[in-house]
């Protein structure tokens, strides 16, 4: 870790040194042979700048020179020392002997425009079927790449046109809940966010396509039974005893020991640790229920092909945890760990148990493994579940279930957490994932469902942790539970639906949770070097709204985020086959309704080692996007939608462009008695390098249809570019709310950047009133060239009804063009 750390800083230093000059920036990078200066051997970085503009890199232009030496293998360990009837230890292996490659780039070359060197950094391990410790760092073994340009750094361009097919089917929803008496719940959010650019890389939002997750069942390492295998052929009910001569004084052949938290076996009168289990299909092995749960260690691996079940006490499901080198699940398996269910008035159903399967090795499971607490007049919580491998992959492809017991009377259970991690490989997730509340008088809550890899993320399997829904005439529902998947390396892709939602209650509905989706990269603790990412894919629906109630349930928020920190490499965040974002504020039926909430797409400046920057990409949007307020007594305002590039003056690139193909709506809601909130939605379209918009946008002031009360003015809406071209060919309404009363005044609409085109109707107008009429808005195309063109019609006038009220205008480069 430290050679590579050191490695990570030199190209750092030199990405930051090579960042443009105008005497233009070189490297020369040299062999060092094996001796004083590298006993292994490595390379001589030299940099600095081409101050003659020859093209080469002469001596006396040299500024610095950087020494990075190929890493030695460690020593043999030595034997280990005889103890108490111990053994020799094994000698230690070879340590791994970190490489560097470097590549000279020509002019031209894809990720260096002007040339360069490419570094490759690795272990010689023979990962990716290379050869272990052969001191040549081949293709699978390279782990980070870095390029040293020559006077400008790559930029990734790539295609921003959408797939053709297949239609779009997925929706992303925060929508606060429905008031039947009360207030409505709020609306939530919608954050689809590149943190960090990736020089070029876009964020892009399809109504077409779909991600292929390109999930397969693995092929299963041959299994490994050790010394002393357990072979379940029969079904088997465990004892659990406190030490190995308890157990010996019995008659069973295969017994637990608490304090050495193994399985023992006799051998020639002896306990002997069992190193496997085998379960065969058809057959339960029935572990004892112990006090603080029952853990187990086996040496070897662990294979399932029938049940493994945890008796109970009191109703009460044990709690089991298994390590192993590898385990594996077969889709006839399963794992239970289940509350009881109980019958009668007052009864209370079982707790489920705990389960977590750990491995040094691959983990795969094909089964079902289940949790959840039991049902009866009053539910039992879920247990918790987990599944973990230190080493290799993680592959689920059967359910998980954990969710509370349901209730007659009482309170429904609340459900355990799920959480998968693979620390150093792939995970893989194809099965259904249920941590949902249990109903009941009272509701039970939803839990965390937790996706955690170090390699690379797939998942398929829908996931659910919704709170449950209540009964009873007094009752709040329950809550939902957190959705979090995180991904530090390699690339995501998702294709899975997504719930979590709040029951719906009596009283007052759930609370919607938040579902967050990260494909972000880390620092591995020293020095600059960061883990690769990826692009990420994802489609498949996900809802976060509130459940329905007397008074609505707030909705939770939706966030999806690539950051590659300092190593960009045009990574995308690219979301297929969404025909809808809605961010609406609850309805309230007899009761106000809620503001709606915002949507955000965005992309960031790039960031690379030594503090230096650059542009980023695009983001591109075919969906459309609701942000309505809600209906009701009072209505909601309307939401907020924001599309945009960063803003650093600094790094402008005529690709840096906000495309919107959507149709967008975050008009206000309809009021129906007498009070109303006079405030304004907004929507902006803002690209550094340009703006286009192509879809209709709608932000009308909501309107009342009943009480003496002023309706609401129209929003805001701006289509900016601060260095290119902004344009729209849709209609844009911004019109103020009619009312019996006082109608809206007209919104504003504005067009800003260095050449302005416009061909879509343009409507600000003001509201109708009985009372008055409403004010009309204001227009205003700006080009920095003084050129703007248009061919829109213009509609900014006073609403229907009296006097007096004052009509708009529009203003095309300075000039009053006011029809």
């Amino acid at each position: 870790m430290k050679k590579l750390t050191l490695i990570g800083a030199v190209v750092s230093l030199l990405l930051g040194c090579n960042g443009g000059s105008a005497a233009g920036a070189l490297t020369r990078v040299t062999t060092v042979a094996a001796g004083t200066a590298c006993p292994a051997g490595g390379l001589s970085i030299a940099v600095g700048l081409d101050t003659n503009k020859d093209g080469t890199r002469d001596d006396s232009e040299v500024k610095q020179t950087e020494t990075v030496c190929n890493g030695q293998n460690g020593t043999n360990g030595s034997n280990g020392n005889n103890g108490n009837n111990g053994v020799d230890g094994d000698a230690g292996i070879n340590g791994i002997q970190p490489l560097i490659k470097t590549t000279a780039l020509p002019t031209g070359d894809s990720n260096c425009a002007a040339g360069g060197a490419k570094i490759e950094i690795g272990l010689d391990n023979g990962d990716g079927a290379g050869i272990a410790n052969n001191k040549i760092l081949e293709s699978g073994e390279v782990d980070d790449t870095r390029f040293i340009c020559n006077g400008a750094m790559p930029y990734y361009t790539s295609s921003i046109d959408p797939p053709a097919a297949p239609a779009g089917a997925y929706q992303l929803t925060a929508i606060g809940g429905p008031g039947t008496a009360g207030t409505a719940g709020g609306a939530g959010s919608i954050l689809v966010s590149m943190q960090q650019g990736t020089l070029g890389g876009h964020v892009k939002v399809f109504k077409t396509g779909a991600v292929d997750t390109g999930i397969a069942v693995p092929v299963l390492t041959a299994f490994v039974p050790g010394a002393n295998p357990l072979v379940v052929n029969a079904d088997v009910l465990l004892r659990s005893y406190a030490t190995q001569a308890d157990g010996l004084l019995t008659t069973d052949a295969t017994f637990h020991v608490v304090a050495d938290e193994a399985l023992f076996t006799r051998n020639a009168g002896a306990a002997v640790k069992v190193t496997s289990l085998n379960v065969a299909a058809g057959h339960t092995l029935t572990m004892p229920f112990v006090s603080g749960g029952m853990n187990v260690t086996f040496a070897n691996d662990v294979k399932n092909e029938g049940t493994i079940a945890m008796a109970r006490a009191r109703g009460y499901s044990g709690s089991l945890s298994i390590s192993c080198s590898t385990f594996v699940g077969s889709a006839a398996s399963s794992i239970v760990a289940t509350g009881a269910d109980a019958t009668g008035a007052d009864s209370v159903g079982g707790n489920g148990g705990n389960v977590e399967v750990s491995t040094e090795g691959q983990l795969i499971n094909q089964g079902t493994i289940s949790t959840f607490g039991g049902s009866a007049d009053e539910g039992g919580p879920g247990g918790s579940l987990s599944l973990y491998s230190n080493r290799n992959f993680v592959f689920n492809g059967g359910q998980l279930d954990t969710h509370g017991g349901s209730a007659i009377t009482g309170s429904g259970g609340n459900a355990g957490y799920i959480e998968m991690e693979s620390s150093e490989r792939t995970l893989v997730n194809a099965g259904a994932v249920n941590a949902r509340g249990g109903s009941g008088a009272t509701a039970g809550t939803g839990n965390t469902i937790r996706m955690t890899a170090y390699a690379g993320l797939r998942n398929s399997g829908a996931l659910n942790s919704s709170g449950g829904d209540c009964t009873e005439a007094a009752c709040t529902a329950g809550a939902a539970g957190p959705v979090v998947a995180r991904n530090y390396g390699g690339e995501l892709f998702w294709n899975a639906a997504v719930t979590a939602n709040g029951g719906q209650g009596m009283v007052r509905g759930g609370e919607g949770s938040t579902i967050q989706i990260e494909n972000n990269a880390r620092w591995f603790g020293e020095g600059d070097l960061a883990s690769l990412i990826g692009t990420a894919h994802i489609s498949g629906t996900m809802h976060a709204n509130g459940g329905q109630g007397t008074a609505g349930g707030n909705a939770g928020s939706i966030s999806i985020t690539l950051d590659p920190l300092n190593v960009p490499r045009g990574q995308h965040l690219e979301l297929l086959g969404y025909t809808l974002f809605d961010v609406s504020g609850g309805t309230g039926t007899n009761g106000p309704g809620t503001n709606g909430g915002s949507i955000e797409l965005r992309t960031a400046a790039s960031q690379l080692p030594g503090n230096a920057a650059g542009p980023g990409g695009a983001v591109v949007n075919y969906a459309d996007m609701t942000g309505r307020g809600g209906d009701g007594t009072r209505a909601g305002i309307g939401g907020s939608y924001a599309q945009s590039t960063h803003a650093d003056y600094n790094f402008t690139n005529a690709h840096e462009m906000a495309l919107n193909y959507g149709t967008l709506n975050f008009s206000g809601g309809l009021a129906s008695t007498s009070t109303f909130i006079q405030q304004t939605p907004s929507v902006s379209i803002y690209g550094i390098g340009g703006a286009e918009n192509h879809g209709t946008i709608t932000a009308n002031g909501g309107s009342t249809s009943g009480g003496p009360v002023p309706a609401a003015q129209g929003g805001f809406v701006e289509i900016r570019s601060d260095f290119g071209p902004a344009s729209n060919t849709a209609a844009i309404t911004a019109n103020g709310g009619s009312s019996s009363d006082q109608g809206g005044a007209g919104g504003s609409i504005e067009l800003f950047g260095s050449v302005v085109t416009t061909s879509g109707a343009l409507s600000c107008t003001g509201g109708n009133g009985t009372i008055r009429a409403g004010n009309g808005g204001n227009i205003s195309l700006q080009s920095e060239a003084g050129v703007s063109t248009s061919s829109s019609t213009y509609a900014v006038g006073i609403g229907t009804g009296p006097a007096p009220a004052l009509g708009g205008s529009v203003t095309i480069d300075g000039m009053n063009a006011t029809p």
